[in-house]
């Protein structure tokens, strides 16, 4: 199946665990919507978070990317990124709907060298950006140096944080087969809870992921892994390279005789 919702989800699991639902004085209960309380459908959304991560870290084509645009100021170094961010793919600045730069990432000991550039905040300039981590509840920002004295639009596309099914009608998309994982996982944590056998619950689980993390990264199937071209931004004169072959990009001279 592609497309499925909690309560078949949770159905399946319970079938795989040989959990039969139950009252409100069941074991595990199957669903409850009272504050902070632990049923079924908190087994299952904590096994479609792992599916979820799964799919994220076999990268492929980004199938769950997502965009939000920033607004830039002049005067302002950090910027708040979506409350539901989770893995930042690209910064881009639109200095037009046809003038795109993309920014690269610094490393925390790089700030200084951002900093100490003269105050020239345009398009082709030495400007880079850093992540910050959470500093308070839904507070995630991202640093851009020097700081910016030009306002322009900044295009962050992202990979946003896993959201739980808090219903029986929302769908989820596991690809194909990724629901038996979701339910064979749910099934041995409450196997494990009940501190009852797995059987072979352990066994099918291996097997379902081994064929679903074989197939997680193949979305784009018509595309093989290759080796492509590219052309990194030129840092001229900025003290990470030359400006000829290479882009600037290589800490020595680069030799290019081999192309």
């Amino acid at each position: 199946m592609s497309s499925v919702n909690r309560a078949y989800l949770r159905n399946l699991a319970q079938l795989y665990a040989d959990g039969r639902p139950g009252s409100t004085a069941a074991f595990v209960v199957s669903s409850d919507a009272t504050a902070n309380a632990v049923s079924w459908d908190t087994l299952i959304n904590s096994c479609l978070l792992e599916l979820f991560d799964l799919f994220v870290a076999a990268r492929g084509h980004e199938y769950y990317e997502t965009d939000a645009d920033l607004t830039i100021v002049s005067g302002t170094s950090q910027y708040s990124l979506p409350s539901d961010f989770y893995q930042l793919l690209s910064l881009r600045l639109y200095w037009s709907d046809t003038d795109i730069e993309e920014m690269h990432q610094m490393g925390v000991r790089e700030r200084t060298r951002y900093e100490r550039q003269p105050n020239n905040f345009d398009r082709g300039t030495p400007k880079a950006f850093r992540l910050r981590g959470t500093q308070a509840a839904s507070a995630r920002t991202v640093e851009i140096l020097p700081i910016p004295t030009k306002a322009v639009t900044a295009n962050v596309r992202y990979i946003p944080v896993f959201s739980p099914l808090t219903d029986d009608v929302t769908t989820f998309d596991v690809v194909n087969g990724g629901d038996d994982l979701v339910a064979l996982k749910a099934a041995i944590k409450y196997r494990t809870i009940a501190e009852k056998p797995l059987g072979n619950l352990s066994t099918l689980y291996a097997e379902c992921f081994e064929r679903i993390r074989g197939m997680a990264d193949q979305r784009a199937a018509n595309f093989a892994e290759q080796i492509q071209q590219v052309f990194p931004e030129r840092r001229r004169g900025f003290g990470v390279g030359g400006t000829g072959a290479g882009y600037g990009i290589f800490d020595d001279s680069f030799d290019d005789s081999f192309n």
